[in-house]
């Protein structure tokens, strides 16, 4: 099937799909470290230091995928559907089946059970996968009659897909990625797990769906864990989209303007110091992104770009009444799930990623579920660029969560501060 910069498709009921499965994506993100491509990273997976969270974005999508073809099953008396989808996947920890075994075993003897669902492995890989598994596994779907590229990783996972493809010249063959990794800039993921299960439903099930040219954008890892935001772009794949469940390219602040984000931080200081004053032991938390580090910088702390910073007020000097100090640099999931109790009051303070206007999920996922569950959204203080906003065209701010609950407990429009006294209400939704 070719695609051109935007075509629209009907597939028949019968679909294959490729499933290239990055187990170890996604596992820096608690641990607050940037990525998963470091040997460190890799050596604590391998100790078991460090748990795969990839179960977790694959339970998610099956558990969408089969109530959708139940429904139908259901619509259609039993009769249509059978082995509607059949998934070409490798073996090992790039099984779906083998990683859902141990996560979620009712949903695994589901699939089992399930007759419009059919696994099969093509490659077989070690315990300890690479990318070289990754880009064998691509290759190897020129052998198989394979309609759709699904996988579940990061950016880094969408680079090997795509250097894959483009070495074995099957550049037209359509990609969708389930969002696994800690920074998704690429434009080829879906906005969640169950919106990917939606679309390969509804590309079962023969809809129209738009095919758009995409492209994979990555960070230098090394370059990003120093504090240098480098994204460089490396080839456009054709994505299966659909507005509503189709993640945007992340776009940079380089935009942004020096007055309106000296305004911003004038008036989170100002909050800042108004809480303070009501209660002494609050500790703030400050995201990733320009604008918050603008912030930082503005009370006279230098933070961490592309993590999370901690910081607590202090007795003032030279007639200051209250100043602020940095308590902790970069911290992870298990210093916040530590500490969160040993405070009066916490301020989450946050910047939506630009262009996607992720507010969880997306380069914070230290910002657990587990943690999230001792804040009350109140506690949450989102600041953004006015043109940050109106590059969404009126796309709600998205969370994305693998605690299903507390993703549902933080989706609900919230006032966005955008300057000093000045803030928008906008809307925030499960992705």
């Amino acid at each position: 099937m070719n695609a051109n910069n935007n075509t629209y498709s009907r597939i028949e009921r019968k679909l294959n799909i490729g499933l290239v499965i990055n187990p170890l994506a996604g596992v820096g993100g608690r641990v607050a470290k940037k990525g998963s491509d470091g040997e460190d990273v890799v050596a604590s997976v391998h100790s078991g230091a460090i748990g795969l969270t990839v179960p977790q974005r694959l339970s998610r999508f099956f558990t969408r995928l089969t109530l959708l073809l139940r429904q139908t099953k259901n619509n259609e008396n039993d009769q249509a559907g059978a082995k509607s989808l059949k998934f070409f996947n490798g073996g090992g920890l790039m099984s779906a089946l083998k990683l859902l075994e141990s996560e979620d075993a009712s949903l695994h003897l589901t699939l089992l059970a399930d007759a419009c669902l059919e696994f099969c492995s093509v490659t077989s890989c070690d315990e300890h996968t690479t990318r070289a598994d990754t880009i064998s596994l691509v290759k190897s779907f020129n052998n198989y009659p394979v309609d759709l590229l699904l996988f579940v990783g990061g950016d880094g996972t969408a680079r090997d897909i795509a250097s894959s493809l483009l070495q074995t010249k099957n550049t037209d063959l359509t990609v969708l990625g389930i969002p696994a990794g800690v920074k998704m800039h690429s434009g080829v993921f879906a906005t969640s797990p169950e919106s990917a299960a939606e679309l390969v439903y509804r590309y079962m099930q023969g809809e129209l769906l738009e095919i758009q040219e995409r492209e994979v954008r990555d960070l230098d890892e090394a370059r990003y864990r120093r504090g240098d935001l480098h994204v460089a772009y490396y080839a456009s794949l054709p994505t299966l989209t659909h507005l509503g469940f189709s993640q945007a390219e992340k776009v940079s602040e380089i935009y942004s303007p020096d007055l309106e984000l000296d305004d911003i931080a004038a008036e989170i200081e100002h909050r800042m110091l108004e809480q303070s004053e009501q209660e002494l032991k609050t500790l703030f938390l400050f995201g990733a992104g320009t604008t918050t580090r603008h912030i930082l910088q503005s009370i006279g702390l230098e933070g961490t770009l592309l993590g999370v910073d901690a910081v607590v007020p202090e007795a003032g000097t030279y007639g200051r009444k209250l100043t602020f100090k940095l308590l902790a640099h970069d911290v992870d999931a298990s210093w916040l799930e530590k500490h969160v109790s040993s405070f009066a009051a916490i301020r989450l303070i946050l910047s939506p990623t630009g262009g996607q206007g992720f507010v969880f999920g997306r380069g914070n996922q230290q910002l657990s579920g587990k943690f999230l569950s001792r804040l009350d959204p109140s506690d949450l203080w989102i600041v953004s660029l006015k043109e940050k906003l109106l590059r969404l065209e009126g796309r709600p701010l998205l969370i994305d969560l693998d605690n299903i609950a507390e993703q549902a407990r933080w989706s609900s429009s919230k006032l966005i501060t955008t300057g000093y006294q000045s803030s928008t209400l906008y809307p925030i939704a499960q992705a």
